[in-house]
């Protein structure tokens, strides 16, 4: 049994195959205006708290500071498995 795993890199996506005797087994296409941050962790400083709203303000190293309220980390800590 021959695996191989094929990879085609481009300036807006890039496609990646596994192939087993020859025949395509799995592909996976990762394009770059479908990428999001929802999913996924980061390191990050706080810049702003706005106490009144419990809500803080963090700089991760994009465009702009993603917002989080206080009721957003209680429903994400309320999700996490056991």
């Amino acid at each position: 049994m021959s695996s191989e795993i094929i990879v085609n890199a481009g300036r807006e996506e890039t496609r990646v195959a596994f192939l087993e005797n020859s025949l395509v087994t799995e592909i996976y296409i990762d394009r770059k205006k479908d990428r999001g941050v929802a999913g996924n962790v980061y390191k990050g400083r706080v810049m702003k708290v706005l106490p009144g709203m419990q809500a803080a303000f963090v700089d991760i190293g994009l465009r702009s500071q993603l917002s989080f309220t206080w009721e957003m980390c209680l429903t994400a800590r309320r999700n996490i498995p056991p």
